[in-house]
């Protein structure tokens, strides 16, 4: 690179380094150092983001803290047009056939995402600029009815809400990082951009005025110039975001052999460690959890065809809720796993990422938290307020959330799945609540059922009489024709499910073929006698050598032969209250259910 980082005085400066990496040359030089450093190729395209998002972001903004007022908006436009404009070679000579490849995969997303990045980055400051933010009101709220807008195609009132969010975060707003999975295509890049402009302001956080800040120009530039570890911005991408709280380097691939043996033995265990238990693991303990969550996202994308590698995968999940493991990675892996519930992961793997969640406690609120509060993905938000729930059990703001939820709602909206998630937090200001509710007329019998079944998870006695269908809550009173029609307490429900059990192991120790067990298969013989076998291995009538046929327990001649009315099987119906054949451990209306 020609431009280095003590020859940046200004936001020409740093522009015309943003020039020199977004380009063909600088693409090149970049290839270049990345192939010495590292073999593995899967990380350049972030590794190559960062120094240009570094430098764009850094020009935009110091430009609008040292130009004349009039002369910023100018300015700004003709970096979003020069970012726009920016056109990589097709194929530069002296590249392999494989960094070719590379070369011209990355560059086509470089130009799929730098052009809308530098349209939000502009739109973000002027709004800075212009006060137009207000960091008084929840940005997450603002960026989900963003979502809404975008989703049905109203861009240019979608784009004016996140570039006001943009702003609010930079002067101290809350952002969450999930909202680069919530959305797609254009709406990704522009909550990329926000989360990147947060990041290169770094220690600058939270912005003070815009008026303020243009009287410390100056010093905002020093600062941005300090923030570069290395004279060139470019050779600094290897450096990468690390959980503060660990210092420790993550193992490599050669160093998780001896351990995976052992991992395979912990997860036959039905209980998490206790705190004695991982104190005496020592640095096993953190080598586990880290080998656990960095082995998750490689057999993610496999998961959907493999069978084996959905089975290796669910082994590392649940080892991550053994270990009760809290580092970052280990929750957002866990929390991505539980998002995708509509993609390739089973129903399986997605129930023991609930529960190492749970299992994990605390540490999980401020992730889970928000994933709860702001996510649009309805079946995965269900589940993820169940361990709110839980990992938020003596936390005043998260009870005071969920009970407001759930007394604002309606039984036509989503009431009902703010219950078993209030009841979770085992506060027995619950109990009030959920005996109001069960009084209420609109309720019908669905609702029913999950309120008693929240009382039950709150351990509260109550009595009921199927012949009426009241409801006796002591305390509270009998609450007349609200009980369901086929309710059945927990424990009832667990003792069916044993009896269906012990009758699938019963169903299996049969012939997999007939049906029939081992003594009726020993009586099978003694029928041997009733036929002879040709040379082919035909069954025929020992007297007139016709064909025959074993039907219902005897040998019948063709010409007797009855076509059989074919049987139906038996099925029980699925109620649904029940648990969900799948063995998601949900029940049916909430799983396979939704939508009947």
């Amino acid at each position: 690179m020609n431009t280095s980082a003590q020859s940046i005085k200004d936001w020409q400066g740093w522009f015309d380094l943003f020039r020199e990496i977004y380009s063909t040359s600088g693409f090149m030089e970049f290839i270049d150092i990345a192939s010495e450093d590292n073999e593995e190729n899967w990380d350049w395209m972030p590794r190559y983001m960062i120094p240009v998002q570094t430098s764009l972001c850094s020009a935009m903004l110091t430009a609008c803290l040292q130009l004349p007022p009039d002369q910023i908006e100018k300015t700004l436009a003709s970096m979003v047009k020069a970012a726009t404009d920016q056109r990589f070679d097709k194929s530069p000579r002296g590249l392999k056939k494989k960094l070719k490849e590379l070369y011209q995969s990355i560059t086509r997303e470089l130009t799929r995402i730098v052009p809308p990045m530098s349209e939000m980055v502009a739109a973000v400051l002027k709004s800075y600029m212009r006060d137009n933010y207000d960091v008084t009101e929840d940005v997450n709220l603002k960026m989900r009815q963003a979502v809404s807008l975008f989703s049905s195609r109203n861009r240019a009132e979608a784009f004016q809400i996140v570039s006001q969010a943009g702003a609010a975060v930079l002067c101290g707003s809350h952002i969450w990082d999930g909202w680069l999975s919530e959305g797609s295509g254009e709406l990704e890049t522009w909550v990329l951009s926000i989360i990147v402009m947060r990041n290169v302001v770094g220690s600058l956080l939270p912005l003070q005025s815009y008026a303020e800040m243009r009287l410390k120009a100056n010093d905002v530039a020093a600062m941005l110039l300090a923030s570069l570890a290395e004279p060139e911005i470019i050779e600094d991408v290897n450096e990468s975001e690390t959980d503060e709280s660990d210092e420790s380097e993550d193992p490599n691939e050669d160093e998780m052999v001896p351990y995976l043996d052992e991992i395979a033995q912990m997860c036959l265990r039905t209980e998490p460690f206790t705190d004695d238990e991982i104190k005496e693991m020592g640095d096993k303990y953190d080598l586990y959890g880290k080998i656990a969550a960095q082995s998750i996202a490689p057999f993610m994308s496999l998961a959907d065809e493999d069978e084996a590698a959905a089975d290796v995968m669910r082994v590392f999940v649940t080892t991550l809720g053994l270990l009760r493991y809290p580092a970052l990675q280990s929750i957002q892996m866990l929390i991505l796993l539980v998002s995708r519930v509509h993609d390739q992961i089973d129903d399986e793997t997605i129930s023991e990422a609930v529960t190492a969640l749970k299992r994990i406690g605390p540490p999980a609120l401020p992730q889970v938290f928000d994933f709860a509060r702001y996510s649009s993905r309805e079946v995965a938000r269900a589940d993820m307020l169940t361990v709110l729930g839980v990992v938020g059990r003596g936390s005043e703001e998260v009870f005071d959330y969920l009970l407001k939820q759930f007394t604002e709602a309606t039984w036509l909206g989503d009431k009902i799945d703010y219950a078993l998630p209030l009841a979770l937090t085992h506060d027995p200001r619950v109990i009030g609540h959920i005996a109001e509710a069960l009084h209420e007329p609109s309720l019908d019998e669905d609702d029913a059922w999950e309120l008693l079944d929240a009382l039950q998870e709150l351990n509260v006695t109550f009595y009921v009489n199927h012949d009426n269908r009241s409801v006796n809550i002591p305390d509270y009173g009998i609450i007349e024709d609200v009980l369901p029609t086929d309710w059945r307490t927990r424990k009832e429900l667990d003792e069916e499910a044993e009896e269906e059990d012990e009758w699938g192991e019963d169903w299996e120790s049969d012939d997999p073929e007939t049906g029939a067990d081992e003594d009726d298969l020993d009586d099978d013989d003694d029928d041997d006698d009733e036929v002879v076998y040709d040379e082919n291995g035909v069954p025929r009538c020992p007297g007139c050598g016709a064909e025959m046929h074993y039907v219902d327990g005897s040998w019948v001649h063709e010409e007797d032969l009855v076509e059989p009315k074919s049987k139906k099987p038996q099925i029980k119906p699925v109620g649904r209250n029940d648990p969900c054949p799948c063995g998601s451990g949900k029940k049916y209306k909430y799983c396979h259910g939704r939508g009947e």
